[in-house]
Order: structure tokens, then C-alpha cells, then sequence
């Protein structure tokens, strides 16, 4: 038996040799093809930085080397039997280690000295080179790291003794690129070899059972052992109805002996039809057709016992010669297990699906109630603030409007934690000016710093800095988040803002940021975790400080989604600094700046002088019914309050607004659906601009209300200034 097993080793060794040197010769078309365009593509591009006859020299050679590969191609097609498996490898590797070297000799022969930038571009061609060889030399991982090392380690060398300020990044890059690569060709020939075995050992099984069969036809006593001794179920099947059955089969199916099962179709031991809804009878002989046409079939089946019991099982038909025709030989296995198992895979897949749908409704739900609420909060907050207090009310409203916000803050995280969790933000690209920003984020803190009696000042190391695209309003986000947290853990000293360009050209730069505090520090320990949801350095934090320890978090996902990084260096009671580097697009300086408009950062403006606007108000809430309807007459304007989305339709249809704002959720007829009618029936206001006023602020909310026919969008809780902005924007249609 030993013996016996040797043989079969070595020759499925040898199969495996013969079909890894098959999977490289089939590849080598690709590869020369690959290696002729990408060498001809790198000198031209570095023909002028490099010597020309070097560089024809290095086309030329490996020029030869790619006919000398098709040569080998056509001689291993033609000879595949004139030497041995070993002898094709030698052939196959040497031609490879020569294009190898040739690929490895550009570090000498075109390495561009005055220019970094072509250097670079020297490096992503050998790098395309190692990449696209992943595939095509994965078959022999020997060869393949061979090659890696030979194209890529001259250059790092070459690199490493180069003057050029980016050489030992280019070299260190080049070294974790080839580690990479490495480590991905062991997985991929890995996987490889083991499905090669598998195929062969697949075929050596089949190749057996067939050897077996025949034998069994050759020796009654041989078959009986067989079939009796095998604790698979295993039926002989002539034409289509089982003639022998051994003892598994009918011990399964719950028959007293073998004879119960011979002479009947496979359909007589099975439910009337099949899961794919498919009579068993003609599911059967289909199945028992197409074993005889091929040779073999392999499908899942039901079968059903002798008391009724139904279960599932794969069958396995192969064709066997008999005198006189041809028979079936079956086996089947039951998978009640495996289908149990993937039943519950699907469920719990299901259940997880319901699980994100059930809390993007929770937080819609939780937003729209928080919101709503809040918004009677702040408004009356807002307007109490305006009449006349003395000194301790006045602390008792501010009080009052800043616990307020720090709410709104706290549910505005969350939901952009929630965003960001389920893949949903957006970015939002304009043309900014990134001074004017981060002034204006500055000026807007520096009363928290005075406070403190703290220095809070901003550096711009270059003049240039001026305008780019990106989405401004998560900048600000950003800047908000950790120059408000520099001046909360900072009792005295400074907070410093950094700004300067590390790169650029005429399309990018490469921007980098930095908040500098002498504040608390932050322990080393803690910093691997300091970006982590829900985490604060000290847990005492959050009862000192305030806040969600979502901050960070979201900073950090955000800067990752605009393709940036942020890091973080700090000491404990020596302080803190945050670094943030963005790639941003250059715009042009002449283009409109078309920031949005950021509540928090606007100072009141004068009273729109259109005064007397007729408003329609659509609100079903009496508390956000007063909050607006004063917010909008201290404005000079006249407000119509009506309380569902159908009696705006009939007021619009019959009256003249100059603006209408509309509530979305609402009783009788939503503010979506009111829209559509408003527009759709060409009433008086059918052109009126209509400004949604909702509670709702997740993902696709705003988009909702924009495609119903809406012109903007105001989440309460609202200001009296973003009042006013809208009033002015969209009152100017008005002016005649």
C-alpha cells in the first residue's frame, strides 16, 4: 500500500508540474506583448532626460530578448515531447531571469539624474512591470520573486545614492512595494497550486471510481463487497429504474431490505415535485438523459422516506458500461446539514439587512423628535433674547441658548457618524478660499479663547494660499472640531493654526494644516484609540469638557473620504498638535466664490427692505407655528398660517404668496405631495418659491423635497438669519 501511494504522489507531482509550466507558457504572449509596450512607452518618455544610444541599446536588447521568448513559445508547442518537464522550466526560467536583468538595468542605463519627476515615472513603469507579472508568473513563485528582486532592488539601490531630496522615499517605497508584492504572489501561487491539486486529485477520484465500476461489472462478488461495505448510499440504474441498491440506500430511506427499491423510478421515492417547482418525474428523467449523453451529472435533489420525511441529498450520476448497454452508477449524500447551515447564513443575512433599515428609521424618527422640539427651544430662546432682560435673565437665556446648541451639536454628530457609517455622505465641491475660511472659523472661536485668556492666532507660512474645490463646509467641519477642542483643553498658553502649501502644480496643491495647543496632552498610550468612535483620551473628559468622543472620529472619516490624512503628535501638560494634509484642486482666482452661507458665522444683517411680503406658512406644530410666524413678522413680513399640506394647496390655488414655507411631515396631506399639487394645478402661487422647513436631516432629505418641486432647504432649528438670507435670496424674484 505504501508503495502504491509513492506512485500516485509522484505522479500527481509531475500532472502538477506539467501544468504550472503550461499555465506560464500560455502566459508568455501576454507577458512579452506587455514587457515590448511598456519598454516602449518608457523611452519615449524619458528620451529626453536619458543617453540616446543607451536607451536604443536597452529597446534593442530587450527587443531580442521578446523574440527570443516567442522562439522558446513556438519551439515548447511544436517539441512539447522532445525534453522533459524540468528541462522546459530551465529554458522558461532562464529566458525570464534575462528579461529580468534587462528590466533591472534601467536603474543604470535610464535613470534620469536632473529629474525627479521623471525618476518617478521611471519607478511606476518598473512598478506596472512587477504588477502585471503577478498573473502571468504567479504559476512559479521561485521565478516569480526572482524577477521581482532583479527589476526592483537595482533601482532602490540606484536610488539610495541618488542627490535627489526624495531619493530615500522613492528607495524605502520601492522596499515596502516589493515586500507587498511578494507577499501577495505567495497567496496567489498558493491558491493556484492548491486548485491545481485539486483539479487533479478530482480527476484521479473520477478515474478510479470509473476503473472501479468496470470491475465490479467483471466480478459479482467484487461488486457485492462494494456496494454492501460502503456507508454512502449507492444504486446501479438501467435505462430509468434502480436494479440494485445496496444497503445504506433503503437503510436510510427507512425500507426493510433492497428488493422494496428495485425495479421503481427515482420519482416513486421523492415528493411530486422538486424545489425549482419541477416535476420529480421530469426533473428525474432529464437528470438520467443528460448522465447518459455526458457521461456524468452531478445535482441537488429532495427525497422522501418511507414515512413521509422529506430531506435533501446531491446525487452523482456516472455512466458504466454493461453487456449489452450502458447503466448508471449513483451515489448521493444527504446535505440536510449544509442546506440548514446555508438557510441560516441567509436569515441571519436578512436579519442584518433589516437590522440597517430598521436604524436609518430610528435616527430619521430620532432626528424629526429631537428637531422638532428643539426647535421651540432655540426659537423662543432666540426671540426671548431680543426683548428687554436684565443681567441675570439674560445669563438665564444664554444659558438656556447654549445648552441648546450643545444639543443640536451632539445630534448632529450622531447623525453624521450615521452618514459616514453607512457610506452616505457626499461630498459637496465649490470654489473657496481657504484664508477666508479659516479666518472665519478663527474669528468665530476667538471669544471662547478670550475667555480663557488664551492667544489664538493663525499662521500662513506662503502667500499663495488662495482658492481651491472642495467641499467647504466639511473643512469648516473639520477646522470647527479641532480648533474648538485645542482651545476646551487648553487652560493657558496658546492655540496656534499653521497653514502652508507642501507641493504644488498647475492642477493641485498639497495642503497641510496644523493646530498647535499648549494644552493637557494627551497620553502615547491613548493616541492609537484617539480616533476611535465614542472614545475620549481620559473619560473623565466627557464630564469635564462635554462632548459625544465622536468628534475626532468623524474628523478623521471625513478627511479620509477627501483623500487627506490627520495625525497627531502630543506630550502630556506640554501639549498638542494636530496635522491635517489635503490634495486640493486648484481654482481660479477669477471664478465666483460661491461659499454657502454658514449661519454660525454670519453677523445680523439689515431687514430685507422688501417689506410686506405675503409668507404662507405650512406648519402643523403650534409651537414652531409661533416660533416662525414671529421670527418672519419681526422681519416686516405677513404671515398665513395653515396646519396641513392640503389647505396650502387650496390657499395657493386661490391667493398670491411672494414665499411659502413648508413643513414636510404633516397631518391630511405631507408637505412632498402638497408641493407636487401646488405646482401641477397652476394656481396663483403655482411659481411661488416654496422653502422646505422639516426636522428631517438625513442623507436624501433634501434631495426628496428639491425633486417634489421645492427651491430650498432649512433644517430646524431655524435662526432668525437664515430666515432673513432666504427671505432676501429668493425675495429678489420679486423685485419689479
Amino acid at each position: 500500500m505504501q508503495e502504491t501511494k509513492t506512485k500516485n504522489d509522484g505522479g500527481v507531482d509531475r500532472r502538477l508540474s506539467d501544468k504550472q509550466l503550461s499555465i506560464l507558457f500560455e502566459n508568455i504572449i501576454t507577458t512579452t506583448f506587455g514587457y515590448l509596450v511598456l519598454s516602449t512607452t518608457l523611452v519615449y518618455q524619458l528620451w529626453p532626460h536619458v543617453n540616446h544610444s543607451h536607451a536604443i541599446s536597452w529597446l534593442a536588447t530587450l527587443l531580442f530578448v521578446t523574440f527570443l521568448r516567442i522562439f522558446l513559445l513556438r519551439a515548447y508547442k511544436k517539441n512539447i515531447n522532445q525534453y522533459t518537464t524540468k528541462k522546459w522550466f530551465q529554458y522558461f526560467n532562464a529566458s525570464t531571469i534575462i528579461a529580468a536583468i534587462v528590466w533591472g538595468s534601467t536603474s543604470i542605463i535610464l535613470f534620469p539624474e536632473q529629474s525627479t519627476e521623471f525618476q518617478v515615472i521611471l519607478l511606476l513603469f518598473v512598478a506596472a512591470l512587477v504588477a502585471a507579472s503577478i498573473a502571468t508568473l504567479s504559476a512559479s513563485y521561485p521565478l516569480f520573486a526572482s524577477f521581482m528582486m532583479i527589476s526592483l532592488i537595482p533601482l532602490s539601490v540606484r536610488f539610495i545614492f541618488s542627490d535627489s531630496e526624495t531619493s530615500m522615499t522613492l528607495a524605502f517605497l520601492i522596499i515596502v512595494y516589493l515586500v507587498i508584492v511578494l507577499i501577495s504572489g505567495r497567496k496567489i501561487n498558493h491558491n493556484l497550486i492548491e486548485n491545481i491539486k485539486l483539479r487533479i486529485e478530482g480527476d484521479e477520484r473520477e478515474s478510479i471510481l470509473i476503473r472501479l465500476n468496470e470491475q465490479v461489472l467483471e466480478s459479482e462478488e467484487k461488486y457485492r463487497c462494494l456496494f454492501e461495505l460502503s456507508d454512502d448510499p449507492m444504486w446501479i440504474i438501467v435505462g430509468d429504474k434502480f436494479v440494485i441498491a445496496n444497503e445504506s440506500s433503503y437503510k436510510i430511506l427507512g425500507f426493510e431490505s433492497s428488493e422494496e427499491l428495485i425495479s421503481i423510478h427515482p420519482s416513486e421515492i421523492s415528493p411530486e415535485m422538486q424545489e425549482n417547482g419541477q416535476s420529480s418525474f421530469d426533473k428525474a428523467n432529464k437528470m438520467i438523459k443528460q448522465a447518459y449523453q455526458k457521461g456524468y451529472q452531478r445535482f441537488e435533489w429532495i427525497h422522501k422516506k418511507k414515512n413521509g420525511i422529506e430531506f435533501p441529498v446531491e446525487v452523482t450520476l456516472t455512466k458504466i458500461p454493461l453487456d449489452g448497454g450502458d447503466a448508471l452508477f449513483c451515489v448521493w449524500r444527504d446535505i440536510t446539514k449544509q442546506k440548514k447551515t446555508s438557510t441560516d447564513l441567509s436569515n441571519a443575512l436578512e436579519e442584518a439587512q433589516q437590522s440597517i433599515v430598521a436604524k436609518g428609521q430610528f435616527l430619521a424618527t430620532m432626528s424629526h423628535e429631537l428637531r422638532t422640539p428643539l426647535n421651540g427651544v432655540l426659537g423662543i430662546s432666540q426671540i426671548l433674547e431680543e426683548t428687554t432682560l436684565n443681567e441675570q435673565q439674560k445669563d438665564y437665556v444664554d444659558t438656556i441658548l447654549t445648552s441648546g446648541k450643545m444639543l443640536l451639536h451632539i445630534i448632529n454628530d450622531i447623525l453624521d457618524y450615521s452618514k459616514l457609517d453607512a457610506n452616505e455622505m457626499k461630498l459637496d465641491p465649490i470654489n473657496f478660499n481657504l484664508e477666508t475660511i479659516i479666518n472665519e472659523v478663527v474669528d468665530i472661536l476667538r471669544s471662547n479663547a478670550d475667555q480663557k485668556n488664551l492667544a489664538l492666532s493663525v499662521n500662513f507660512k506662503d502667500e499663495s494660499i488662495n482658492w481651491y474645490s472642495a467641499d467647504a463646509n466639511r473643512i469648516r467641519q473639520i477646522l470647527f472640531n479641532l480648533i474648538g477642542n485645542a482651545i476646551k483643553f487648553t487652560n493657558e498658553g496658546t492655540v496656534e493654526v499653521k497653514v502652508s502649501i507642501i507641493k504644488t502644480d498647475n492642477r493641485f496643491s498639497d495642503i497641510k494644516i496644523q493646530i498647535k495647543d499648549t494644552g493637557v496632552g494627551i497620553d502615547e498610550n491613548e493616541i492609537d484609540d484617539l480616533f476611535s468612535p465614542f472614545t475620549q483620551a481620559d473619560l473623565s473628559t466627557t464630564r469635564t469638557h462635554g462632548g459625544t468622543g465622536l468628534g475626532l472620529s468623524i474628523c478623521k472619516r471625513i478627511v479620509d473620504l477627501m483623500g487627506g490624512t490627520i495625525s497627531v503628535h502630543s506630550e502630556i501638560d506640554v501639549g498638542t498638535t494636530f496635522s491635517i494634509s489635503l490634495s486640493l484642486i486648484n481654482a481660479d482666482i477669477n471664478e465666483n466664490y460661491n461659499k454657502p452661507i454658514d449661519s454660525a458665522a454670519l453677523e445680523p444683517e439689515p431687514v430685507s427692505s422688501q417689506e410686506n411680503m405675503q409668507i404662507l406658512l405650512v406648519e402643523d406644530n403650534i409651537v414652531n407655528q409661533k416660533i416662525s410666524r414671529i421670527m418672519i413678522e419681526k422681519l416686516s413680513h405677513i404671515v398665513t398660517v395653515v396646519d396641513n399640506g392640503q389647505k396650502a394647496v387650496d390657499a395657493c390655488n386661490d391667493a398670491l404668496f411672494d414665499m411659502i414655507f413648508m413643513d414636510v411631515h404633516m397631518p391630511v396631506m405631507d408637505g412632498l405631495n402638497a408641493t407636487k399639487l401646488i405646482r401641477k394645478n397652476k394656481g396663483l402661487s403655482a411659481s411661488t418659491p416654496i422653502i422646505a422647513l422639516t426636522a428631517n436631516a438625513l442623507h436624501g432629505d433634501r434631495e426628496q423635497c428639491i425633486a417634489a418641486g421645492m427651491d430650498d432647504f432649512l433644517t430646524k432649528p431655524i435662526s432668525q438669519i437664515q430666515l432673513q438670507e432666504i427671505l432676501i435670496r429668493y425675495g429678489k424674484n420679486k423685485l419689479d
